[in-house]
C-alpha cells in the first residue's frame, strides 16, 4: 500500500491516448510523474528497470566476492558507494542473490509460509525434505547451519544464546547481513555474512 500511494512515478501504455490521459487522471492525487506511452514501450520501461536493478544486485555480490578476498566490508563499500548520487544506495545490499538449496532444511518465516510451501510444489520439490517451522528457535533445533535469507524485524531481535543452545553445530550464514560480526563470534557462533570476511 505505502508503494502504490508513494510511487517513483505512474507508467500508462495504451493505443487509444485520450483514454490513457483520462486514466492518468486518477492518478493525480500520487503527485509523481505520470508516463504515458504506447504498450511495448511502457512493457519495456518496465523490464529494463527490474533487469538494470537484477544488475545491480548482481555487481554488488560480484564486488562481494572481491571484498571476501581482501578482508574489506562490503556494507561499508556499499555505503561508500551510494553516497554518489549518480548511483545510489538502493539495491546495493550484498546477498544470496538469485542462489538455491541441496539439503534438508528447515524452515521458518513469520510472513511468506504459504506462499513458500505452495512455490516448492509447484516445483515439485521433495517435501520430505523439508520441515516448516512455527518458530525461529524450532527451526535452530539440532541443525548444523542455520541460514538468514529475509530481514524481518523479528530476526532483528531474536534471543540468540538461545538460537546457538539450540543448534548442534554454530554456523551462523547471515545471508542479509543482517548481525555484526564481532558480537555473533562474541556469542559462539561461527559466523559469514556476505563480503564481510571468511568464517571464523
Amino acid at each position: 500500500m505505502r508503494d502504490f500511494q508513494n510511487p517513483d512515478r505512474v507508467v500508462l501504455g495504451s493505443a487509444d491516448q485520450q483514454a490513457a490521459r483520462q486514466v492518468a487522471t486518477l492518478y493525480l492525487s500520487l503527485r509523481a510523474p505520470i508516463i504515458i506511452t504506447d504498450l511495448y514501450t511502457a512493457e519495456m520501461i518496465k523490464y529494463a528497470s527490474n533487469a538494470f536493478l537484477a544488475a545491480k544486485i548482481s555487481f554488488i555480490n560480484e564486488i562481494a566476492q572481491i571484498c571476501e578476498r581482501l578482508g574489506a566490508d562490503v556494507k561499508e563499500v556499499a555505503a561508500g558507494m551510494g553516497y554518489d548520487k549518480r548511483i545510489g544506495r538502493a539495491f546495493l545490499d550484498a546477498g544470496l542473490g538469485y542462489g538455491g538449496k541441496g539439503a534438508s532444511v528447515r524452515v521458518y518465516d513469520p510472513v511468506a509460509t504459504r506462499t513458500g510451501r505452495e512455490a516448492l510444489e509447484r516445483a515439485e520439490v521433495d517435501m520430505s525434505m523439508v520441515t516448516f517451522c512455527q518458530s525461529p528457535y524450532e527451526a535452530a533445533e539440532e541443525v548444523d547451519a542455520l541460514l538468514i535469507v529475509t530481514e524481518w524485524n523479528e530476526f532483528h531481535s531474536l534471543d540468540m544464546p538461545r538460537i546457538r543452545h539450540a543448534m548442534r553445530r554454530p554456523i551462523l550464514l547471515d545471508g542479509r547481513n543482517i548481525y555484526e560480526v564481532a558480537e555473533m563470534k562474541r556469542q559462539g557462533f561461527i559466523y559469514s555474512g556476505i563480503g564481510r570476511g571468511k568464517l571464523a
